[in-house]
């Protein structure tokens, strides 16, 4: 059912066609309007400025996909009729679009299965990495598991050399085993949390993988235990 206002709106917008009358909207809340910049969405006060919009149903869907940052501050559409010059006004008779001829277009669409297939790519890469994470977290939770239970035991029984040094050479392979799970969580976080693609683009999440490779440890205690340099 359509909805009053709307039928109102739309009954209009056909009277002032017919009329050589445009009807501007624009989205504004009152102090600013809502403007179009090559670096994104901005408010701006003058109308001049705002992007304007020449039906109420593309400034509705305008304002339905604008960013979180501009939600819930009060934007409303708002229009102005405006009269504009015409040499002619014809009133046509208008035509249910189910009622118009369909035909087949013929047309090389090999480009669309290209991008189909990239798609399919990027989808399976994704799907790649959400799996290598759930695994890496199970690695790190073994891991700590492994940890807990040689410093135990390590607190409750005496070793011989050779026996404290299995011990030691343990523990080092579950840490380092625990480290390269960790990282992992930390490299797939870094693409996934990029929805926008745009850190990969612009080498912030390479930066942000490649800072893996160089990591210092701070000593807390025991200094005569670790190389001078």
């Amino acid at each position: 059912m359509t909805n009053p206002t709307l039928f109102v709106i739309m009954q209009s917008e056909a009277e002032n066609k017919q009329k050589g009358v445009i009807k501007i909207f624009t989205i504004y809340n009152g102090d600013f309007y809502i403007a179009q910049f090559s670096t994104g969405l901005k408010p701006v006060r003058t109308k001049e400025e705002a992007i304007q919009f020449k039906t109420y149903d593309k400034a509705s869907s305008f304002m339905l996909n604008m960013p979180k940052s501009f939600k819930n501050l009060g934007y409303h559409i708002e229009g102005n009729a405006e009269i504009v010059k015409t040499t002619q006004t014809q009133t046509c008779p208008q035509q249910n679009p189910s009622e118009h001829k369909k035909v087949i277009v013929k047309y090389d669409s090999s480009y669309i299965q290209g991008v189909k297939n990239q798609i399919c790519q990027i989808s399976n890469f994704i799907s790649d990495l959400k799996n290598k994470r759930l695994e890496a977290v199970e690695i790190v939770e073994k891991c700590e598991r492994e940890i807990f239970d040689l410093e135990h035991n390590a607190e409750f029984y005496n070793k011989n050399a050779c026996e404290g040094y299995k011990m030691w050479r343990k523990l080092g392979e579950v840490r380092r085993e625990r480290r390269r799970a960790k990282d992992l969580i930390v490299i797939v976080d870094a693409i996934l949390e990029d929805n926008s693609f745009d850190g990969i683009l612009s080498q912030k999440t390479l930066n942000r993988i490649s800072g893996l490779e160089n990591r210092t440890y701070s000593i807390r205690e025991l200094d005569d235990i670790f190389p001078n340099k």
